[in-house]
């Protein structure tokens, strides 16, 4: 078992939660450690392009939050609703979850999004 950083956005939250993400799989996913970060049973993998992230979202967070209770500390310009965590996946190694997020990678989606 490896021990990564990742970052779980929450609806309503001021601030990123950083957690430590427990990969128990040979292949480095763990789709129950997941679930249980998201708090759903439904996952949606969503690629950041041009980076090596993986945003894990809720599937049932349209039909669990309303669209007041949206999660934009991320990218303000998505409108998730429910949590979602921010991973590094090594699609190299069939998207296993590998290494830790950083500050830097959080501020440079930051940037990326207001251009």
């Amino acid at each position: 078992m490896t021990t990564v950083k990742a970052v779980l956005f929450r609806p309503g939250a001021k601030t990123p939660k950083w957690l430590d993400f427990r990969t128990a799989e040979a292949d480095g996913t763990d789709l129950e450690e997941l679930r249980r970060h998201i708090g759903c049973e439904w996952i949606e993998a969503v690629s950041i392009r041009g980076t090596d992230l993986t945003l894990w979202c809720d599937e049932e967070g349209m039909a669990n939050y309303d669209a007041s209770q949206t999660n934009s500390l991320l990218l303000p310009r998505w409108r998730l609703r429910g949590n979602a965590l921010l991973t590094r996946c090594n699609m190299d190694n069939e998207g296993a979850i590998e290494a830790d997020v950083t500050a830097e990678d959080l501020e440079a989606l930051k940037l990326a999004a207001a251009e």
